[in-house]
């Protein structure tokens, strides 16, 4: 079944992403429009049902946590553990230096 606020997958399209300013502008967009499906636009209350806000606060302590380098308070184990993958792309690129890595042991 497919989910469209399936945050595993937007960490993958992500990583597809060039440099650190191309991710925040692709997270900053999608947070823009699920914040559209979710209030605005018919059928809203059924985004909503589907998981859209909280689809939309992960994209934000990404967001926070890309811009800070600081681990968002909330966020899951689960989900901090998943932008190991976006950092190892970063420190690669030499966005950010590799003592990041330190947060995820």
């Amino acid at each position: 079944m497919y989910d469209p606020y399936s945050f595993s997958s937007f960490i993958t399209k992500i990583q597809t992403c060039d440099s650190l300013t191309d991710m925040i502008v692709r997270i900053t967009l999608e947070i823009q429009n699920v914040q559209r499906i979710s209030y605005i636009n018919p059928g809203a209350k059924k985004a909503r049902e589907m998981g859209s806000e909280s689809y939309i606060k992960k994209l934000e302590q990404l967001s926070f946590w890309l811009q800070q380098q600081i681990k968002p308070q909330g966020v899951t184990d689960h989900d901090f553990q998943q932008y190991k993958f976006i950092a190892e792309k970063l420190i690669k690129n030499g966005e950010l230096p590799e003592s990041v890595l330190d947060m995820f042991s």
